[in-house]
């Protein structure tokens, strides 16, 4: 994911990587890659909401995105972010999670979810962009042990500010089968509301899936 992250198209790009109950950074930092790399380990024990604040605290950018690192994402999307924070003047953007991977049925669905292009009250949390100043201003990520994208949007809207869904294309979520997401929704429901599905893993460049 480090790797395929450090060749997108935006420039000036800076990687900070938290890792929570992973002592050993070093195979990480070792990583041969064309820009600035930070990486920080943090003790199992703290609360997730602190280890995500703390490493975006360690960024140095005026603008800030969280990635997961189970999802895909194309090369554009940051850039994506970026406008959409620029031409909507909102506080955060973020895309929706309109295609999903679901490895439990080993399938690609594309949803009826949302509407692009508009003011939300909900994006996907790997997809979150804000500035830096925003952030800070608002106390930071809440210190909460799981559910920290929720919390800072709840975060946000108490605060009276905006957030704002560009179009979805260039992000996948995948929603694993080991139980790692937080989703409690049953697997085939994505199947019942898909516009379009794909047996496996969906391949194609926009979508950032391609090899």
């Amino acid at each position: 994911m480090i790797e395929k992250l450090a060749e997108t198209n935006y420039p000036n790009l800076e990687i900070v990587v938290g890792l929570h109950g992973i002592a050993d950074s070093n195979a990480i930092g070792s990583l041969e890659i064309d820009v600035p790399l930070t990486v920080k380990s943090f003790p199992k024990d703290d609360i997730f909401g602190d280890v995500v604040n703390q490493t975006f605290n360690l960024a140095s950018g005026e603008l800030v995105t969280k990635i997961d690192d189970d999802d895909y994402y194309s090369q554009d999307h940051i850039w994506d972010l970026v406008a959409a924070h620029q031409y909507s003047g909102a506080c955060l953007v973020g895309k929706s999670t309109t295609t999903i991977y679901v490895e439990e049925l080993d399938a690609t669905v594309r949803r009826n979810y949302g509407v692009r292009e508009a003011y939300t009250h909900r994006v996907a949390g790997g997809t979150m962009l804000l500035s830096l100043d925003d952030l800070r201003e608002l106390g930071g990520w809440p210190s909460v042990p799981r559910a920290v994208d929720t919390a800072l949007i709840s975060r946000i809207l108490e605060h009276g500010g905006n957030i704002y869904q560009p179009h979805d294309i260039g992000y996948v979520y995948v929603r694993s089968a080991d139980g790692g997401h937080t989703w409690t929704t049953n697997a085939a429901t994505f199947l019942r509301n898909a516009s379009e599905q794909w047996v496996g893993l969906y391949m194609h460049e926009e979508l950032g899936t391609h090899k």
